[in-house]
C-alpha cells in the first residue's frame, strides 16, 4: 500500500507554506493506493486542515514537512511525513 499527498504549486516558486484553507486553491488531496478492490483505498479525499512546508534544494530535489488531516464519511485520517523528493 502507498500513501499520497498530492499538491500544485507554481513552477517557478523556491519555498511554500500550505495551511489549513489553503489547501482548496493547492487542491489537496490524500490517497491509499494499492492493487486491491477495497472500496476505501484509491480513492482521494480532500485535505481540510494542517500543513505543508517546502523548500527547493536544487533543480530537481524538494525537502517537504507534512502534517495534515482528511476528514471522511467513514473514518478520519492524520499524516505527519518529512521527505526530501527528488524528481527525475
Amino acid at each position: 500500500m502507498e500513501e499520497l499527498i498530492v499538491f500544485e504549486v507554481d513552477s517557478s516558486t523556491t519555498d511554500f507554506v500550505i495551511v489549513d484553507a489553503d489547501f482548496i486553491h493547492h487542491r489537496g488531496l490524500y490517497q491509499k493506493s494499492c492493487f486491491c478492490v477495497d472500496a476505501q483505498y484509491n480513492k482521494a479525499i480532500r485535505i481540510n486542515s494542517g500543513k505543508v512546508l517546502g523548500r527547493k534544494i536544487n533543480q530537481n530535489t524538494w525537502l517537504l514537512q507534512a502534517n495534515v488531516s482528511m476528514l471522511d464519511f467513514k473514518d478520519t485520517a492524520t499524516v505527519n511525513q518529512e521527505k526530501i523528493l527528488t524528481i527525475n
